[in-house]
């Protein structure tokens, strides 16, 4: 991440002082923005986040899927 059309960016990023500031989260959208303007460069880290958010995606419908289930479990138990 030191390295390519970036870095700057990045640089940024890693001065924040306050991650969940209003300023940093622009960096952020900054960072990945320009990561995909440079695939050439960046494409192992934008696999990387791409396999995690697919994989938090599944997790997601898993948890939602068993807590509509359970739900509907105690719903029939109380009536």
């Amino acid at each position: 991440m030191r390295g390519g059309g970036c870095k700057d960016v990045f640089n940024a990023l890693e001065d924040c002082e306050r991650p969940r500031s209003t300023k940093c989260k622009e960096i952020a959208g900054m960072l990945f923005n320009c990561m995909y303007s440079h695939p050439d460069y960046y494409q192992p880290v934008i696999a990387l986040w791409e396999a995690f958010y697919k994989q938090l995606a599944k997790d997601l419908e898993v948890f939602h899927a068993k807590k509509q289930r359970e739900e509907r479990f105690e719903k029939a138990n109380l009536l």
